[in-house]
């Protein structure tokens, strides 16, 4: 058992990581020309030579270093010469600092690394939505050394099983996102969060997450959702081992604290965790990290100063990018919506281990039927998910009104 792990560029997250089985750590910095699955503006800021000092470290560990450049879309530009140059001379950089590995979602990236650096070993994203044996065999033939697999068919175990059967290269799946089952908004995401992380967006930056707004609603009306979502337990990791899944990833690069991090690689190390799912989960949070102190009630002043007093100067450059290009009517729900995220996920409880023998259900059935034909999430569901219905409704209501403004 190995895992993939997230940094937020703490020293001391590899002080107190050297006793779990930590294969690898992946990071990025928070602009760069290929932009990621995070917008800058839930990314830590950190400098290049800080990132070299950082991986010097994780080097002498004897822990390999990943970077990030799995945006799924450049805009065409990397058919540009200009364009074209920067994304080598980045490339050099990533390089000489020592990266192991690259995660890449775009087949032409894949191809151009392999040719003109091949010391760098390649991993394919989730984002580039490898769900069946002809894709991964495509990435494979390109020359990719470990493939992160669709989230989606996290418990479909027959195609994982096929999957692993049909090729050579390392295979590695997502444990703690907690996307939609069959999110009619992911690819879309994916693609505004990878131009929101790029130097060459227009924009700087700016992004408003309609599909967080969105799906959050979903969740919230139905929170049987949370529990299609294709996150995998501790408990539950021998039975992909089984299937012979080389790695495992960790979700939590949203501007994560460092006990939330290591409370998670506990979790998965150890196999067991005793209390709410959602504590491992990488949840919906603010790009401000975590305030457990933060109130639902408070006053938009109260709100406008509790987001900056967590933020670079940096960061409040993205925040005042964001006030001008919104309508003045949208300036209170924006900033009380941020302060919000950071304690909605103490309105809802996953009992974790009421959830045994959950997993079961999926190992023989691939979910071919409709969710209201078969019911088995929705009857979990009652038994293990816990709701402050008076928060709730209230985060519902205000989410519907940002998208009402958005839509209207």
């Amino acid at each position: 058992m190995n895992f993939s792990v997230p940094t937020n560029w703490d020293f001391r997250l590899l002080d107190k990581i050297k006793n779990y089985p930590i294969h690898d750590i992946y990071g990025v910095l928070d602009r760069t020309i290929v932009g990621g699955g995070r917008p800058s503006l839930v990314l830590p800021v950190v400098s290049k030579r800080y990132v070299e000092r950082y991986v010097e470290r994780m080097h002498s560990q004897g822990i390999k270093f990943t970077y990030i450049l799995n945006a799924p879309c450049l805009n065409n530009l990397e058919y540009s010469k200009y364009f074209y140059r920067k994304l080598i001379k980045h490339l050099e950089w990533v390089e000489k600092i020592g990266t192991d590995y690259v995660n890449v979602s775009i087949p032409f990236l894949v191809e151009i690394i392999k040719n003109q650096f091949p010391r760098l070993k390649v991993k394919i994203s989730t984002i580039a939505h490898v769900n069946s044996i002809q894709k991964a065999k495509m990435f494979e033939e390109l020359g990719a050394d470990e493939i992160t697999l669709d989230f989606m068919i996290n418990r479909n175990f027959s195609l994982l099983e096929k999957i692993r059967k049909s090729i050579k290269c390392k295979l590695r799946l997502v444990l703690n996102d907690i996307c939609l089952h069959g999110c009619p908004f992911r690819y879309y995401h994916y693609n505004v969060l990878g131009h929101a992380s790029q130097i060459t967006n227009p924009l700087k930056g700016f992004y408003i997450d309609y599909c967080l707004i969105k799906c959050t609603i979903i969740k919230f009306i139905n929170p049987a959702e949370m529990l299609k979502s294709r996150w995998i337990r501790p408990e539950d990791l021998q039975e992909y081992e089984k299937i012979g899944i080389d790695s495992f990833k960790i979700c939590g690069r949203k501007n994560k604290r460092t006990e939330w991090i290591l409370n998670t690689i506990k979790a998965y190390s150890s196999r067991r965790y005793e209390g709410n799912l959602l504590d491992i989960i990488d949840c919906i949070e603010s790009a401000i990290g975590s305030n457990k102190h933060a109130q639902i009630r408070e006053p938009f002043l109260q709100s406008v100063r509790q987001i900056f007093s967590y933020t670079s100067v940096r960061k409040a450059a993205f925040y005042l990018n964001m006030i001008s290009r919104i309508p003045v009517r949208m300036y209170k729900d924006i900033f009380v919506f941020f302060n919000m995220l950071n304690t909605i996920s103490s309105s809802i409880y996953i009992d974790n281990q009421n959830l045994r023998g959950f997993i079961d259900f999926f190992k023989k059935n691939n979910c071919l039927l409709s969710c209201e034909e078969c019911g088995y999430c929705q009857e979990w569901a009652k038994r293990v998910i816990r709701l402050n219905e008076q928060e709730v409704d209230k985060y519902v209501r205000l989410f519907n009104k940002m998208l009402s403004n958005l839509t209207g």
